[in-house]
This record gives structure tokens, sequence and C-alpha cells, in this order.
């Protein structure tokens, strides 16, 4: 993120943007495959990298973040629980 750092704060900001679109259509394809669960944490990192962004006082990283919830709140809508493969546990 240091390189981020030294960026002008507008192109920061259309960075994360296009890396948001980006995380999306990687997700769709994950979830094409079947791959649910990668689909979503490819999605939950970019929250998390938002999240870190809004901390260190990015203006406009709340919108990214509420974006990636969005984002993550379909993919629970459109998978519930219900049709996902339940986890085995390691004894």
């Amino acid at each position: 993120m240091a390189q981020l750092e030294k960026m002008l704060p507008g192109a920061l900001k259309d960075v994360e943007y296009k890396l948001l679109c980006q995380a999306i259509t990687e997700a769709n394809e994950w979830i094409n495959e079947g791959k649910v669960s990668t689909g979503y944490r490819c999605l939950l990192e970019g929250l998390e990298r938002a999240r870190e962004f809004a901390e260190s006082g990015e203006p406009w990283a709340e919108d990214l973040a509420a974006s990636y919830r969005d984002a993550l709140f379909q993919v629970s809508y459109l998978y519930p629980r219900s049709r996902r493969v339940p986890m085995t546990r390691i004894h």
C-alpha cells in the first residue's frame, strides 16, 4: 500500500474503484465456476482494504466499502446458506 499512498488522492480513488469493478468481475467468474466461497472472499478482501482506507481518513472510502458490502450482500442473497456446501470438521 506504500506505493498507493504516494499517488494523488483522486488517482488513488480511481484505482480503488477500478479494483472494485475487477473484484466483482472475478467474484462472478468464481461463482459461475461453482466456487462461491472463493468469490465471496475476493469481495471480502476488497472490503477490508476499503475499511483500512476509511480508517486512515480517506473521505471516499466509506462509499467504496458500502459498494463492497452491497456486492457481498448480493452474493449472500443469491447463494443462501442452504445451498452452500457444509464445511467438514477436522477432528
